[in-house]
């Protein structure tokens, strides 16, 4: 009995920590609805319709521009590249020029020697080949980086670059795909001897780097585009698209004529429409007070009365007509008075007041009700 009595007493304070954690789980739980609500209606107020699809196309229209400028820098950049690369490939070749110039008894043992400093030393060159005018290899290919010397020095663009290169007197240079190496050749004769080089660039590295190049130019590019796009957004919805807004909702909340005046309206055009609105719900205000007042008498004269267009159809009847005719409202509206005179004996007054609005000259006309 005891353990009993006392589990029992357990149970209630269990049942309240259970309690308790789910209330103040619950509890934060509606605080982050609450908390996601209030944020999705701030953004929903300050970021209109209007101002979402103006942001998305100027977002749009700036990623073309960004990717267009992207596409130019890519091309220029290109360029540079292939200048730089040709550049260090005729590097070789010029030093052998300048030292057979200088240097009285340079021959084919020196050009070969410093055929074979220059191939050592240059990382990125992966071969360099002293050959002759008829283009037979001299030198080179133990400090060649590629697989077959003689597979590429008879390659028909190679050797094609090698005779043009001694018969036109000025090197050749192309772009060449060798044993899967996307590389630069560069053939050029030495001035006054014999000789010739060919020089084989690899282009992986330089396109690593222009890779790069582009990449944080893109980068800069689009951060710039954004900045430039929330600046852009934020003095349109400052100076147009909020006050469009506070207009918009204004007029939508005017109800009956009754129009308030949206405040942090900038002076201007949208001004001049924020009053143009006020002036004009001003009198429609006017007016409509002023057809209460005749609706008013209207509904309290004996007289039966009847407003109708210019096309005679009946817009409104009181009830002094209701009283004299038995016609309410909802009977004549829409219908012409002339539809209606055959279900009263007697109008003939109606009949003639029918007359008069057709062809809209004056008639006085007395009846007498019995």
């Amino acid at each position: 009995m005891t353990r009993l009595a006392s589990e029992r007493v357990r149970w209630p304070g269990g049942a309240s920590t259970f309690a308790g954690r789910n209330s103040g789980r619950t509890r934060t739980s509606m605080r982050k609805v609450k908390s996601s609500a209030f944020i999705h209606h701030l953004l929903r107020s300050l970021i209109g319709p209007t101002a979402r699809t103006l942001a998305l196309k100027m977002l749009a229209l700036l990623l073309v521009i960004t990717a267009f400028q992207s596409l130019i820098d890519y091309y220029q950049l290109r360029d540079v590249m292939f200048a730089n690369v040709e550049q260090r490939a005729a590097a070789v070749s010029d030093h052998l020029a300048m030292r057979a110039q200088l240097d009285d008894d340079f021959g084919p043992a020196e050009a070969a020697q410093a055929v074979r400093r220059e191939a050592i030393w240059n990382d990125d060159v992966l071969a360099i080949y002293l050959t002759d005018t008829a283009g037979r290899l001299l030198t080179g290919e133990d400090e060649a980086r590629i697989s077959d010397t003689g597979k590429f020095l008879n390659d028909p663009e190679v050797r094609t670059a090698i005779n043009a290169s001694f018969i036109l007197g000025r090197p050749q240079s192309f772009e060449m795909a060798f044993a899967g190496i996307d590389g630069w050749v560069y053939a050029a004769a030495v001035p006054g001897e014999e000789l010739g080089t060919v020089t084989f660039v690899d282009l992986r590295p330089a396109r690593a780097d222009l890779k790069a190049s582009i990449l944080a130019s893109l980068f800069r590019r689009v951060v710039t585009t954004i900045v430039l796009m929330a600046a852009l957004f934020v003095l349109l919805h400052q100076a147009v698209i909020g006050p469009i807004e506070r207009l918009a909702t204004a007029v939508r909340a005017s109800g009956r004529g009754r129009f308030e005046p949206p405040t942090r309206i900038p002076k201007g055009e949208i001004g001049d429409l924020s009053v143009l609105f006020a002036q004009v719900f001003g009198r429609l205000q006017h007016s409509l007070k002023e057809n209460e007042r005749l609706a008013l008498v209207a509904n309290g004269t004996d007289a039966g009365v009847l407003i109708a267009d210019r096309t005679g159809v009946i817009l409104w009847s009181n009830a002094g007509f209701a009283r004299m005719t038995g016609f309410v409202h909802s009977d004549v509206e829409g219908r012409r008075p002339a539809e209606i005179l055959g279900y009263h004996p007697g109008a003939g007054a109606l009949k003639i007041l029918a007359e008069s609005a057709a062809d809209g000259e004056a008639r006085n006309v007395e009846t007498i009700s019995l």
